[in-house]
């Protein structure tokens, strides 16, 4: 049927020609005839800049890959190269990634073509690949302090995507890494906490830096407030943390205090939420009286009625109970 079909270029609706399907699968056969009678499919995109060859490689098809580079050797002295060897990575293809670097060594080195500026242990990294990170990290120690456009580190992606393995290695690696800050003065304890990490592992890494607790971001905000802001005051305390130590650790959180976002908490903590107000009633008030944020007493009344309707329901519970009785 293909030795019949006079336009080889045609395009579905998706704008994917015949060698887009053809390398996203894996046919290799099909891929070798289609670019024999119509070399000029090869650089065709689909929507995405989506390429035959970066579609083989995102679906892990080393072999397709490796036969369009054979037949276009070019293609690895373009960005595409870049793309190629980022599926790899990203998806863990590591037969992909080891041929790409033997038919191009340089990419170990470069940053992404895109705007994040990320680096490949960065890719990894986020993407918790542990094996591809330790390999990334031998071919190019000096990755470990890269940083992208945000000022972001391969541990800082770890820590904010929950790749718990991946972040005790690079620790391990350079344990001074977890006092680096990104270009909007988020630590290590912000991220893993707006990364809804584990209470155990957010508990390690403040115990690696304590310090981290009283540093306050771009938006003056401390981790301490990015927890309450997402209602995380729960998971906050059940930290092993003692009032001495989050005063301690907020004492120089002044601007802080005096900032849009602990106002945004103010509101978020006056709210009716049965979690915060749960709280009032243990040690953890003098903390938001040290943070000027004083409850509605609109919270005692409600636990009050609360108590009142748990009482009605118990005593009624009874009187029904009594009444089965005769």
């Amino acid at each position: 049927m293909l030795e019949q079909q006079p336009d080889l270029i045609l395009q579905t609706e998706d704008s994917w020609t015949a060698l887009h399907h053809a390398a996203n699968h894996g046919h290799s056969d099909v891929v070798a005839f289609l670019l024999s009678k119509e070399p000029k499919l090869l650089h065709m995109e689909a929507p995405g800049q989506w390429t035959a060859i970066v579609l083989a490689a995102a679906a892990g098809h080393t072999h397709v890959v490796e036969q369009i580079v054979a037949i276009e050797p070019v293609i690895m002295e373009t960005d595409e190269a870049w793309y190629l060897f980022y599926w790899g990575l990203r998806r863990a293809y590591e037969t992909l990634v080891e041929r790409l670097l033997i038919l191009k060594p340089s990419l170990i080195e470069q940053t992404a073509k895109t705007t994040d500026g990320a680096t490949p242990l960065h890719v990894v990294a986020r993407n918790g690949h542990l094996a591809l990170t330790q390999r990334v990290l031998t071919l190019n120690p000096k990755l470990i302090d890269s940083v992208d456009n945000q000022g972001w580190t391969p541990l800082h992606c770890a820590v904010r995507e929950r790749r718990e393995p991946v972040v005790e290695f690079l620790l391990a690696q350079k344990p001074e890494l977890i006092e680096r800050r990104t270009t909007a003065g988020d630590t290590m304890l912000h991220l893993a906490i707006t990364g809804y990490n584990r209470k155990e592992f957010v508990d390690m890494l403040w115990r690696k830096n304590f310090d981290a607790l009283r540093v306050a971001n771009v938006n003056a905000a401390t981790p301490f407030h990015v927890a309450l802001s997402l209602r995380h005051a729960v998971e906050l305390f059940q930290w092993s943390l003692s009032f001495e130590e989050i005063t301690q650790a907020l004492s120089q959180t002044t601007s802080a205090k005096a900032s849009e976002y602990t106002a945004r908490v103010k509101e978020i903590v006056e709210q009716e939420s049965e979690d915060l107000w749960d709280l009032m009633h243990r040690d953890v008030v003098p903390v938001f009286e040290y943070l000027g944020i004083v409850p509605q007493q609109r919270g005692k009344k409600r636990r009050s009625d609360r108590r009142e309707r748990n009482n009605k329901t118990k005593r009624r519970n009874e009187t029904s109970e009594s009444e089965s009785d005769y």
